[in-house]
């Protein structure tokens, strides 16, 4: 490539400061040529002081000299800042270009990449080939106004193959967004938490670029927004409950479900937008909380929590999941006692309870609006069989005037003397009942 020496044409000469962009050349070169676009490298044609810099800008003053910028500082050899005082330059004007000049560009461009460059064809392949050592990397970095932004860094750490996409944050530091593991394809990656603020009962989730999200404002929650195929881990920063609404907002066992700070809930949309609960954890608040697994997920309407170490529960406790037409509850008695109106626990059910066995045959049921239990093989008393049906032995009858008339007087199996009033079986000596 053609050199413009300015030094032996004029004997201008060239100032700059260490890692400056802007300088000053002194001396005659109106007549040089020389233009922003072309390399200005300190030194001489045989002799470069520095690396040459693309010039930005050059503002001549008749013949006393120019005034220019560079796209980047001029650096030595050995990678420091360069400083020159009335120091000789020369200038490449970029003209003059041979086939050889594009042989040494081609080759030059293979001892930086590698030798499995390839430029020519359908496809293209650029391979930063780096030498078989643990201190070498081959790297592709990304500026804006010679600030440095990013980079993609394949590197040996710990022995093993590294890729890595970085973020320089301060222009200098690196921070590794992903990391991809070479030897095995494994991924790890930093996520980013942000706020979304609960408006008008909606939390748009999915909006937010960023896997964590935070509901701010409390209060409840009926969408999540509709975008399609996200998945976020959430919490909250006030008292929050999510109201199921299905299908836009799906939650186990169709129960509005209340959160704490401290909670973090997994959702995931499909295609339609529609978000449903993946997962729980009870959070910081909840960490000695004691927590019911029903079918997939623990749920509650008005449960308050009690440490898992002697659990101590107040309101009601509801099973959506294993009740039909209702919810089943457990709930605090009325007091210390064991009658209709005094009981330490008090276990609902909307209509009945089935017992059976694990075949799946029911043999017994209790019917909660009427206090009626129905089994089919009979009931015990301390190990000893008690029938529904007593088989009986006529001894006579009563009287028709009598208390009891037309009753009759039999002798049970059990051996007791009872008759029937025509509604209950009582025991003759003393008219009590007879289970």
């Amino acid at each position: 490539m053609a050199l413009l020496t300015p030094t032996r044409d004029t004997g201008a000469v060239l100032t700059i400061a260490a890692g400056a962009l802007a300088g000053r050349v002194d001396g005659n070169v109106a007549a040089s040529g020389i233009r922003a676009g072309m390399e200005l490298i300190p030194g001489s044609a045989t002799s470069r002081a520095s690396v040459g810099q693309i010039i930005e800008s050059w503002v001549p003053d008749g013949t006393s000299g120019a005034d220019f910028t560079l796209a980047e500082p001029f650096r030595t050899f050995a990678g420091a800042d360069y400083a020159g005082a009335n120091a000789p330059f020369v200038a490449d004007n970029g003209g003059g270009v041979v086939a050889t000049d594009l042989a040494v560009i081609t080759n030059n461009l293979r001892r930086a990449l590698g030798l499995e460059t390839t430029l020519e064809g359908e496809s293209k392949d650029i391979a930063l080939d780096r030498a078989d050592s643990a201190v070498t990397f081959g790297r592709v970095s990304f500026s804006r106004a010679r600030r440095l932004w990013g980079d993609l860094v394949q590197r040996t750490v710990a022995g093993a193959e590294r890729l890595a996409l970085r973020a320089f944050p301060d222009g200098a530091t690196p921070v590794e967004a992903i990391d991809i593991d070479l030897s095995d394809g494994t991924i790890d990656w930093r996520e980013k938490s942000s706020d979304v603020a609960v408006a008008g009962g909606i939390a748009d989730i999915g909006s937010a670029r960023t896997a964590r999200v935070r509901i701010t404002g409390g209060g409840n929650v009926t969408s999540l927004g509709a975008v399609a195929n996200k998945r976020r881990l959430v919490t909250v920063a006030a008292a929050t409950t999510f109201v199921h609404a299905n299908p836009s907002l799906v939650l186990p066992g169709a129960v509005n479900m209340a959160a704490a700070v401290g909670d973090m809930f997994e959702f995931g949309s499909g295609a339609a937008g529609n978000w449903v609960l993946l997962g729980r954890y009870r959070g910081a608040a909840a960490d000695a909380r004691a927590d019911l697994a029903l079918g997939t997920m623990a749920t509650e309407d008005k449960a308050v929590y009690a440490p898992k170490a002697n659990p101590v529960f107040t309101g009601l406790l509801m099973f959506p999941v294993i009740t039909q037409g209702g919810m089943a509850q457990i709930e605090a008695g009325t007091g210390d006692g064991a009658s209709y109106t005094t009981y330490n626990t008090k276990i609902s059910f909307h209509y009945g309870l089935g017992l059976g066995d694990y075949g799946g045959r029911v043999f017994g049921f209790y019917d909660a609006r009427q206090g009626v239990w129905d089994v089919k093989g009979g009931y015990r008393i301390n190990g000893s069989d008690i029938r529904g049906r007593h088989r009986a032995y006529t001894i006579g009858t009563l009287p028709a005037a009598s208390a009891e008339g037309g009753s009759i007087v039999f002798a049970s199996e059990l051996g007791l003397l009872v008759f029937s009033n025509g509604v209950n079986w009582l025991r003759l000596h003393d008219n009590s009942f007879v289970v």
